[in-house]
């Protein structure tokens, strides 16, 4: 057993903009059909936060942000679904945290 972990912080300004020049190109090669449903800029954001943190925490190839579907339990918290990766996940954690201007977001994971 192991454990990894990952973290990432956003700025929220900034990543607004990209959303903005890339229209719909960055959303396509970052979100998931379900996640690009989502319109509001700050809670993208924490997931592509999120997504940053778990592809740290795998150290997966850059542009793996398809292969991972962030979703939240019907308590609101959290969690991430991972696909191709060779790693058995026994336990996760999520979280997500916004100010006014950044959004962070941390990873943690048990794994065989």
């Amino acid at each position: 057993m192991n454990i990894v972990s990952g973290i990432d912080m956003v700025y929220i300004e900034e990543f607004g903009e990209q959303l903005k020049l890339s229209e719909d190109n960055f959303v396509k090669r970052c979100f998931t059909t379900k996640e690009q449903n989502i319109k509001e800029t700050k809670t993208l954001a924490g997931i592509f936060a999120v997504k940053e943190s778990v592809i740290k925490a795998y150290s997966l190839a850059p542009g793996s942000w398809l292969n991972i579907e962030v979703d939240n339990r019907n308590s609101g918290k959290p969690y991430v679904t991972i696909k191709n990766i060779d790693e058995k996940v026994l336990s996760q954690d999520v979280s997500i945290s916004h100010s006014k201007d950044y959004v962070i977001a941390s990873y943690t994971a048990l794994i065989e």
